[in-house]
């Protein structure tokens, strides 16, 4: 015959356990998302950049939309923009398109894009579009650049444009150094 502890022992400790106050799982982690380096998804930008854009004729040059996405984990910051013309290959001292920004967002947003539009304003056959992206704290307002030591915080993307007959061959080359 059992004695009463041990035959009351397994009803017991439940007992004891519904009377202790408390949780017996600890309380989950605190998630707090590193951020990433901005990036873009060339494979599906329009017009792709590996493909020469024509901007029309120089009598009439035709203006030109351009997406691309971005993915990126922010972490609450900003993501800073802009596109210059012949940037470091001519005398491009402003952006062409931006400054502008988006919204901070998360890695796993697969629905934002940088869209702007560009026209030529000249008779250059030929143009260099540089796209930069990179967080706002990497980001020069006065030169509307990424920093150049934020190379891991930064997304470019480069097209080539050519208007009327302009072929690649006509187009800018990198500055010469002495």
């Amino acid at each position: 015959m059992l004695d009463p502890v041990t035959r009351d022992g397994p009803l017991l400790l439940l007992c004891l356990a519904f009377a202790l106050q408390g949780c017996l799982f600890a309380e989950p982690p605190e998630f707090n998302p590193r951020q990433t380096g901005v990036t873009f998804d060339l494979a599906v930008a329009d017009p792709l950049p590996t493909k020469l854009v024509q901007f029309g004729t120089i009598a009439a040059p035709v203006a030109q939309q351009f997406t691309v996405k971005v993915i990126s984990e922010d972490a609450g910051e900003e993501v800073w923009w802009a596109m210059h013309v012949n940037l470091n290959v001519g005398n491009d001292q402003f952006p062409d398109a931006g400054p502008n920004f988006l919204e901070p967002s998360t890695w796993t947003d697969k629905t934002r894009e940088i869209r702007f539009t560009y026209q030529p304003l000249d008779d250059r056959p030929c143009r260099q579009l540089t796209l930069m992206a990179c967080h706002r704290s990497s980001f020069n307002l006065d030169t509307s650049q990424c920093q150049p030591e934020a190379h891991e915080d930064t997304a470019m993307a480069v097209w080539w444009g050519t208007l009327g007959d302009g072929t690649i061959s006509d187009c800018p080359q990198a500055a010469q150094t002495p």
